[in-house]
């Protein structure tokens, strides 16, 4: 009895079932897209439109996959950035990781570099004056590359 009890107890539930990539978007479905995009601008889409699009699109029972994407785009809309923007993730940036990036104001640095001579050959000795300047220390960026 205890050996039962155990073993339920280390058994999970079984996985959500996937999207069908292959699934056809059908006439009416392609029809209400279109009808539903022609109320927005691609361009001009807030959070709460995402939100109105992607609310309207899951009533009808449309589920996102290839098909679905070619749908909106044949009508100028990208599905990913309508899934982002109602998520509200569209222009987010990742958090800024600490150690990694000095922060500094790119036009301080791009006018040391314009006054440093570009005959200096010696990378190394242009290095340590970049990170002398603007206190860099090992480890740090100048520029925070990562995205």
């Amino acid at each position: 009895m205890i050996d039962t009890i155990g073993n339920a107890a280390s058994m999970r539930p079984p996985p959500p079932p996937k999207m069908n990539e292959n699934a056809e978007i059908t006439d009416d479905q392609k029809a209400l897209i279109e009808q539903t995009l022609a109320e927005y601008e691609a361009d001009n889409l807030s959070q709460s439109d995402a939100k109105d699009i992607a609310n309207t699109f899951k009533e009808a029972g449309i589920e996102p996959n290839k098909a679905f994407s070619e749908a909106l785009s044949e009508v100028g809309f990208d599905a990913k950035e309508i899934r982002d923007l109602a998520r509200g993730e569209r222009g987010q940036r990742p958090p800024k990781q600490e150690g990694s990036s000095t922060g500094l104001d790119l036009s301080s640095v791009t006018s040391f570099l314009d006054s440093v001579s570009t005959s200096n050959s010696n990378g190394a000795s242009l290095s340590a004056s970049i990170a002398q300047k603007f206190g860099i220390s090992e480890g740090q960026s100048l520029i925070n590359v990562t995205a």
